[in-house]
């Protein structure tokens, strides 16, 4: 997919599949309570700062915001530096030297909803392309065989 966006309530609709995942509003808060953590356990030994992230990472009542935080005190330095949703997509942020090695700009399209009814969201233009412009590249999955893949989609 070019832009991995399903929508809160994509998530919502499938709890007994997911669990209760982090939602939209949950990321920031749960950004909020690492940074805080983080800046008031700077001068505590790693032993105590550990023994206190273990107590609020086992914290009884689970929650969305809850699941979002770093399991790890080890983790809590990471996400405070490079932002908590680093530590669920590892990979979705690359380094400047490994884009200018192996990427490609992507600023002629910016992901939005449509104003068509039923159209979802897409890319759309930020610029005029000329007629035979290449947009984007795209990973090609073949499917081999048609049935397990209608059938997923059918179940």
């Amino acid at each position: 997919e070019l832009f991995k966006f399903y929508g809160d309530d994509w998530f919502n609709s499938r709890k007994e599949i997911f669990g209760e995942l982090p939602l939209s509003d949950d990321w920031p808060q749960a950004q909020k309570l690492v940074d805080k953590f983080d800046k008031l356990s700077k001068p505590l030994s790693a032993d105590l700062k550990k023994d206190l992230w273990d107590m609020v990472a086992q914290w009884p009542m689970k929650g969305r915001i809850m699941k979002a935080l770093p399991e790890e005190s080890e983790d809590i330095s990471i996400a405070a530096e490079e932002g908590i949703r680093i530590l669920h997509q590892p990979q979705a942020m690359r380094s400047i030297e490994e884009l200018s090695e192996i990427g490609r700009c992507m600023d002629n399209i910016i992901p939005r909803q449509s104003n068509l009814p039923q159209a979802g969201r897409g890319a759309f233009a930020t610029r005029f392309l000329p007629k035979g412009s290449i947009v984007t590249g795209s990973p090609i999955l073949h499917i081999p065989f048609k049935e397990p893949f209608v059938n997923m989609y059918n179940a």
